[in-house]
């Protein structure tokens, strides 16, 4: 999760560089882990584009709910009896 209140601060600064960057650990599709470095407008640019879809990211939470035990109970119950989601 990307935390705006803890920065990085940029130290091989080059002209028209920000000072900061925001850090935050990504997932590769292999299972790998790796590191990415965001500036303020990239983050609030993402927020933007997340805020215009939110149908998307209900999907992506679904998915992920399904990932955890208490998910994955809930939908083996709702596959006997149907979701009560109207």
């Amino acid at each position: 999760m990307i935390d705006l209140g803890k920065s990085i601060k940029n130290t091989e600064r080059k002209f028209g560089s920000v000072d900061v960057y925001f850090f935050s650990p990504v997932r590769l599709p292999t299972g790998e882990v790796v590191y990415a470095l965001f500036t303020e407008r990239e983050v609030a640019t993402a927020v933007k584009r997340a805020e215009g879809n939110l149908e998307d990211i209900a999907i992506i939470l679904a998915e992920e709910e399904k990932q955890t035990v208490f998910g994955r109970f809930i939908h083996w119950i709702t596959s006997f009896f149907g979701s009560t989601r109207q």
